[in-house]
């Protein structure tokens, strides 16, 4: 091999690929109650995104295009979704909310401000405003 084809190969071992490697978006654990969804997990998952429960409930509930509130750690959906379906929707979240735009990174923490989300990245120090929910 030349030199080229090694550090070729060399990259292509060491770069961490997806976000996926380094850090898993967390899953919903749910159970369905009647015509009800319990989103047993809302509050660790949240803390696990390093978000308030209150914004990642609030997203989750709008785009589930139902009514919901949290009781204490469980978000309560007043209809019947799926887990997957649950889950696409938290990825859709941390695309708009946690991941960097960046440097698609999550070290990110989030900050409201006069109706303006600014989402500041801990590891590249990039500034960003989200989409007001």
């Amino acid at each position: 091999m030349d030199y080229a084809e090694l550090l070729k190969r060399a990259q292509q071992q060491t770069q961490s690929g997806s976000k996926g490697e380094r850090y898993a978006v967390p899953q919903f654990e749910i159970e369905h109650e009647g015509n009800k969804t319990l989103v047993k997990n809302c509050a660790k998952v949240a803390a696990q995104l390093r978000r308030s429960p209150d914004h990642v409930s609030k997203f989750i509930i709008k785009e589930s295009g139902t009514s919901g509130e949290m009781d204490g750690n469980t978000l309560v959906l007043h209809t019947k979704v799926t887990q997957h379906t649950l889950n696409e929707k938290l990825l859709k979240y941390c695309k708009q909310f946690v991941y960097c735009s960046t440097c698609e990174k999550p070290d990110t923490s989030i900050e409201e401000s006069g109706g303006v989300i600014v989402i500041q990245c801990e590891a590249c120090g990039e500034e960003h405003t989200a989409p007001v929910e």
